[in-house]
């Protein structure tokens, strides 16, 4: 299969969540020493709920000021990564 990452991202999001992407925002990309992935942002009403599947134990949506104790430690460092180019850090949900 030959997608590019934008495409990518939107069929794992659909595959992953059940939630349909328009389209996306390329943020960044990490390169690590063993793993490279891009990281991508998209933007939703309040009405999209995702969908667990066989690949997830339980899927919802946090505050930022609240995400969830064990969760993956380079999430966080992305949502807050995320958070400081927006300029949005501090702010409450």
């Amino acid at each position: 299969m030959d997608e590019n990452l934008m495409a990518a991202a939107i069929r794992e999001t659909a595959e992953e969540t059940g939630i349909a992407v328009p389209s996306a925002v390329h943020i960044t990309t990490y390169r690590l020493p063993f793993f490279t992935y891009a990281v991508f942002a998209a933007h939703f009403d309040d009405m999209v709920r995702p969908v667990r599947n066989w690949e997830s134990e339980s899927i919802r949506w946090f505050p930022v000021s609240a995400l969830p104790e064990g969760m993956n430690f380079m999430t966080r460092i992305e949502i807050r990564d995320f958070l400081k180019m927006e300029g949005i850090c501090g702010r409450r949900n």
